[in-house]
């Protein structure tokens, strides 16, 4: 059960390729792990990525939004992964892939 306050969307197709994989627990898991690693955190966008165009495999994308001004180092990358390979195994992780982004203010938007 998620009991993070972070908010969380996650689309049809997500939920449906996630319960295909039986990664209800994991995706749990890393939805409460993440507030912690990235205070900055706003918010958490989650989508099924078919794999198709790049021929890769099928894959259920976790897009975490940071603040414009949080910390760029160390990277958000360099922050998440090392949890990410020590928690689980390649079976959960090749299928769960979190992707970083920095939220743009509106002002500074054209």
């Amino acid at each position: 059960m998620l009991v993070s306050q972070t908010p969380v969307e996650i689309t049809v197709e997500a939920a449906d390729y996630l319960q295909a994989l039986g990664l209800q627990a994991e995706l749990d898991e890393v939805i409460e792990k993440l507030p912690e690693v990235f205070p900055e955190l706003l918010r958490i966008e989650c989508e099924y990525d078919p794999g198709i165009e790049d021929e890769s495999d099928p894959t259920f994308v976790i897009n975490t939004w940071l603040a414009a001004d949080g910390p760029t180092d160390p990277t958000p990358l360099s922050r998440w992964l090392p949890w990410m390979l020590e928690r689980f195994p390649s079976e959960v992780w090749r299928h769960l892939c979190v992707v970083h982004w920095h939220e743009v203010p509106d002002h500074a938007r054209a």
